[in-house]
Formats: C-alpha cells, sequence, structure tokens
C-alpha cells in the first residue's frame, strides 16, 4: 500500500491519523455495496477543532438522495466521534488539520448505510464555517471503470449548503484521473491495476 503521505502531501500543522480495521475484501469476494469515498473539505485556519466537537445530526437535512440518507439514529454525535467510528468500520485515510479534512477509503454496505450520511454532514457542517468542500462516494467497481451514475454520489458543500448529484460517467472518469487515487484504492484492496 501506498504510504499515507504519497497521497496527502504533509504540511506542517497537519494531524494525520491512519486507520485500518480487520479487513480482508478482495476485489473477488467483497460486499456488493462497499463504497470508495473520496472527499477534500477546506477549513478557515485553526477551525479544525470547532468542526471535530461540532454536532452531526443528518436528520435535520433535507438534500438526500438515493441511498445517501440517514438510516440510523444513534449515529456519531461529532465529527471526532466519527473519525474514531470509521476506524471501527472500514479502511480509511484521514487527514484532519488547520487546514481542512481529506478522507479517502472504503466502506462496505453496512457502514455506507450507517455513516455515508454522517459524512457527508461532517463535510457539509465543516462548510459552514467558511469554506468548500467535495466528498465523493462511488461504487467500488469504478475503480476499473465508470459505472452507472445512479450508483454513486457526489457532495458538493459551499458556506454550509450541500448539493447531492449522481456523478456522470464522465464526471466520475475526472475524479479517476486525480494522480495517484486509482493506485491508492486498488492497495486498499491489495490488487495490482498493472496486472488487469
Amino acid at each position: 500500500m501506498k504510504a499515507v503521505a504519497d497521497w496527502i502531501n504533509l504540511r506542517p500543522g497537519f494531524a494525520v491519523a491512519y486507520v485500518v480495521t480487520g479487513i480482508s475484501q478482495t476485489m473477488g469476494a467483497h460486499v456488493s455495496y462497499s463504497m470508495i469515498a473520496y472527499g477534500a473539505l477546506q477549513l478557515p485556519a485553526g477551525r479544525w477543532p470547532d468542526l471535530a466537537a461540532s454536532g452531526l445530526d443528518p436528520w435535520s437535512q433535507e438534500y438526500w438522495l438515493g441511498s445517501l440518507r440517514p438510516y440510523i439514529k444513534n449515529g456519531p454525535e461529532t465529527a471526532g466521534a466519527l473519525v474514531e467510528m470509521l476506524a471501527e468500520h472500514c479502511e480509511f485515510q484521514v487527514e484532519a488539520g488547520d487546514e481542512g479534512l481529506r478522507v479517502v477509503g472504503i466502506l462496505g454496505e453496512d457502514a455506507f448505510l450507517d455513516l455515508g450520511c454522517y459524512l457527508a454532514e461532517a463535510f457539509r457542517a465543516g462548510s459552514g464555517l467558511g469554506k468548500s468542500g467535495e466528498l465523493w462516494f462511488l461504487e467500488e467497481q469504478t475503480i476499473f471503470t465508470p459505472q452507472q451514475p445512479e450508483l454513486s454520489y457526489r457532495i458538493s458543500m459551499n458556506n454550509g449548503q450541500a448539493q447531492i448529484t449522481h456523478p456522470t460517467e464522465e464526471e466520475q472518469e475526472r475524479l479517476l484521473a486525480t494522480p495517484g487515487l486509482t493506485d491508492l484504492i486498488a492497495g486498499m484492496y491489495d490488487i495490482d491495476l498493472s496486472d488487469l
């Protein structure tokens, strides 16, 4: 697997958490609805502690689409608790610090249904602190080729407002062109894309 620093381009002032749980999925034996989560949120300097402590209430929002909506009422209460909960459910890399929040990881079906909306809500709450961000949930087969748009989600956030859409195949291709992203995700699944 690529080193965390290869993906996040570490800068001073960032605290890094790399969390891995006991997932041993491979592309040959995967949960049918696993989702790749990838996102970046800009924050004003010094505001990560405010976001980490801010409450998450996805039930109070009305912008949900498809399967990306609240299902559980006893989810993480704060963005900081969400980061800890992600460690229990999936393979995830998180960068949180003075300049923002970045995530990349894999959510199995249950984790996506339980925590996907909470992650989207954390990003939306962070954008309310004065900056913007974007969070993607892509059906896991997207690392090979773009998938049907209704299987994935793109959440754009600006000043506390969120808009959720199904990304087109062209939008998925542009995201997958992000340097190192496809290799990083393939590494989480422990597959070598050069063999395909």
